[in-house]
């Protein structure tokens, strides 16, 4: 749920009116987006939700909410989305406002600005034509790792990956770090400023509470976050190529956008030096735990055949993961999984609609490949993995039918049939 009251002048409550409110009030249309964080300009709010959503409402005649004027007014009441086509569809790492600008940090290190330019702190130059209330990318040069942002009333700060911080906008009384009183129309490195030190986002943000695991394509952490107080997992890997890293954002990009029962929700990434990111939902247990115990449960002795309440358990598990699996290949563009094992079957935390089951770790097989010290041939774990994939020749969705049986294999303790 998500609450509010006080003046109300520019419609900033998102209630649908600019009347003052001086009792608290339930914002409608606010509640249920599972909203994360909020980001307050003069006269004008951003939110950004845990599926990296972005909603604006307030005034809008700077186009400071990133969209054109529906109306003379240009007041906008109540929450509308942002159209994520304009910082190409990336997920957004960081937010920061002056009094009528945004800038805005991509996962890839892009730095995307819109809103009021009157004095250059878009770090667009002075010549772009702000009016008609387009997203600008800052360019920077590429040699620049982006790694912090900050937006002060009519300026604009970020602060590189080896400590560098570049400045731009008003600069009336040199308040940019430069040796002049000139506005700064695109962004300057403040030559006697190259030690600023800036924590990683993962810091700012996680709370290590343990590791649930690593292999050769990295670490899973369950983590918390230390504003929201909720708990997910996330994914660590490492890289070496910068090229491939680009490749599997434009991946996970994809992946981010998979919402469903069936599957484990991937909720953003991002990098810090080397290291790439992946939340994701935190879930319970896993099928390979369930393997584990299932036998104690039913009280089933080694060599001896399930009773009929624990072959009816197994089936219905296998139906729940045949579900998950068709859903994947349904989809336009398909997803084939190719790292199917009970590792990657999870049981959710919070049930919703008598299911239990979701696979985890779709569509990654291909991001694995790229990073530090892997290969093709070692994606995935051999005992489950179709011959195709193996031998890295052409595959289908078949090779998920692959990994399925063998997992029926061992739910079903096929071993002791006879």
């Amino acid at each position: 749920m998500v609450y509010g009251l006080g003046s109300n002048y520019w419609g900033s409550l998102g209630l649908g009116h600019n009347l003052y409110v001086n009792e608290i009030q339930v914002i409608d249309r606010l509640c249920h987006k599972n909203i994360t964080q909020f980001f307050n300009g003069y006269d004008f709010v951003l939110a950004l939700t845990r599926h990296n959503v972005l909603y604006g409402w307030g005034y809008n005649d700077c186009g400071q909410l990133g969209m054109a004027h529906k109306s003379s007014d240009h007041l906008y009441a109540e929450p509308v989305p942002f159209d994520p086509k304009f910082i190409g569809n990336k997920s957004i790492n960081q937010i920061s406002c002056g009094y009528y600008h945004i800038m805005i940090l991509t996962s890839d290190g892009c730095v995307y600005g819109w809103g009021d330019n009157m004095f250059g702190q878009l770090g667009c130059g002075p010549d772009s034509d702000i009016q008609n209330r387009e997203t600008f990318r800052v360019n920077f040069n590429p040699n620049h790792e982006i790694k912090s942002i900050y937006c002060s009333e009519y300026s604009s700060f970020a602060i590189t990956s080896n400590g560098q911080v570049f400045s731009c906008g008003r600069n009336d009384w040199c308040n940019l770090g430069h040796n002049s009183s000139d506005n700064i129309w695109e962004p300057q490195l403040i030559g006697y400023m190259t030690v600023v030190s800036d924590v990683s986002q993962y810091k700012r943000l996680y709370e290590d509470l343990q590791s649930l695991g690593s292999g050769a394509f990295g670490e899973i952490f369950v983590v918390k976050h230390k504003y929201e107080g909720r708990e997910y997992a996330v994914k660590k890997i490492i890289f070496e190529d910068n090229q491939n890293l680009l490749e599997c954002y434009e991946e996970m990009i994809k992946l981010i956008k998979v919402r469903s029962e069936y599957c484990v929700q991937y909720m953003r990434q991002w990098n810090d030096e080397k290291v790439y990111y992946i939340q994701m939902e935190l879930c319970s247990h896993s099928l390979h735990n369930i393997l584990q115990h299932k036998p104690q449960v039913f009280g089933r002795q080694p060599g001896e055949p399930m009773n009929s309440m624990e072959f009816y358990i197994s089936c219905h598990i296998f139906k729940e993961i045949l579900e998950c699996v068709q859903y994947l290949h349904e989809l336009n563009p398909q997803i084939i999984h190719k790292d199917l094992k009970p590792d990657n079957i999870l049981v959710a935390k919070n049930v919703r609609n008598g299911r239990y089951l979701k696979v985890a770790d779709f569509g990654l097989a291909l991001l694995h490949s790229r990073s530090s010290g892997s290969h093709t041939t070692g994606v995935g774990t051999l005992q489950y993995m179709a011959p195709e994939v193996r031998l890295q020749t052409k595959y289908t969705p078949k090779a998920d039918i692959y990994s399925l049986a063998v997992i029926a294999h061992k739910l079903f303790n096929l071993n002791n049939l006879t």
